[in-house]
């Protein structure tokens, strides 16, 4: 029998950075991503595609 699994999406930086009202750099943004790849996120949504 397989173990279950459990898979942890990291969505801050498409999800969570939205409710910021200042501008982020997009060098901070970088910076985070490499800070959470670093920590052992694998799996992570980075961007959206929608209508502002």
């Amino acid at each position: 029998m397989d173990k279950p699994s459990v898979v942890i999406r990291e969505v801050m930086l498409r999800d969570g950075l939205q409710n910021i009202t200042e501008f982020i750099p997009t060098e901070a943004k970088i910076e985070l991503f490499q800070l959470l790849a670093a920590g052992g996120i694998e799996d992570a949504e980075i961007t959206s595609f929608v209508n502002p």
